[in-house]
């Protein structure tokens, strides 16, 4: 088992503050009822602010995401696996505008 895998991954908090925007759709807010992040930047944020035990790599990803208007799908999909390993929000669907698809 790597170190890695031995590293709790709660967070400092149990929930972020509310995003800024609410989710409008029922399907962007979390089974245990908790909101949905409304923007890929939000997400990043609640993860540098209340995770302290992030890898180098994982927050200078984060903070690249923070200034990022769009994102590729495999920087989508890294953001949503470290949301879920960290027990934090998904995104709403639509939340993120990834690179191509616009």
């Amino acid at each position: 088992m790597s170190r890695r895998d031995e590293t709790d991954h709660d967070c400092v908090t149990a929930r972020p503050q509310r995003p800024v925007s609410q989710p409008s759709h029922p399907d962007s807010v979390v089974a245990d009822g908790g909101p949905a992040y409304a923007h890929h930047r939000q997400a990043a944020l609640a993860l540098l602010s209340d995770c302290p035990a992030l890898s180098h790599m994982e927050a200078g990803f984060l903070g690249h995401v923070c200034v990022s208007a769009t994102l590729t799908e495999k920087q989508h999909d890294w953001l949503a696996k470290l949301l879920r390993r960290h027990r934090l929000p998904p995104l709403a669907d639509g939340s993120v505008s990834v690179a191509g698809t616009e």
